[in-house]
């Protein structure tokens, strides 16, 4: 009886910290997405760093092209990308630019097929410009089958993947030693 007893004395704070840890995190990224993307501003009572995100909500729901372009870069550099809403925002973009980087944004995701099922829903209505996005961000995301069955469905020409495979290539080697910082 006593072995027992010492065995929940023992396991018990190791299970404790687990369960803390476990719980703070979902509900830490739960609160944070809900801010994002929802308005949920009275999470900012709650939240320490609340500044950063605060600053990229009012970035992606400002008029300026350019501060919705620096919140996009700062929901990729925060790794809280949410497809739905950048493909929302994609229809309701009208800059050409902006576009792009709403693309570039996706192909960071770490939800693959969700990802490039999005993007093959607007790649056959989509221009040049934003088919080649298309097509970068397709390969950052899968390289292998998932590529494989994207360029069979949309008849993609493999000289122009060929390039910009390399391309996608250095800018990964290029990123990997520049972070872009959020305005603050």
């Amino acid at each position: 009886m006593i072995s027992v007893q010492k065995t929940i004395r023992m396991f018990f704070p190791v299970f404790l910290l687990l369960f803390g840890l476990l719980s703070g995190t979902i509900i830490g990224n739960h609160l944070i997405n809900g801010f994002l993307l929802n308005n949920k501003n009275w999470i900012l009572l709650l939240y320490s760093p609340s500044f950063y995100y605060f600053n990229t909500a009012n970035m992606l729901n400002s008029d300026d092209e350019l501060k919705r372009l620096a919140g996009y870069y700062s929901m990729r550099e925060s790794k809280k990308i949410d497809i739905p809403f950048l493909m929302e925002r994609f229809k309701d973009e009208p800059s050409l630019f902006v576009k792009r980087t709403l693309i570039w944004v996706i192909g960071y995701s770490r939800e693959k097929r969700i990802a490039l099922k999005n993007l093959s829903a607007i790649y056959d209505d989509s221009p040049l410009q934003i088919k080649n996005e298309i097509l970068r961000s397709a390969i950052r995301i899968d390289r292998d089958k998932l590529l494989e069955e994207f360029v069979k469905q949309h008849k993609v020409d493999t000289s122009i993947l060929k390039q910009l495979r390399f391309n996608t290539a250095v800018e990964d080697f290029m990123l990997k030693r520049v972070t872009f910082p959020a305005l603050r």
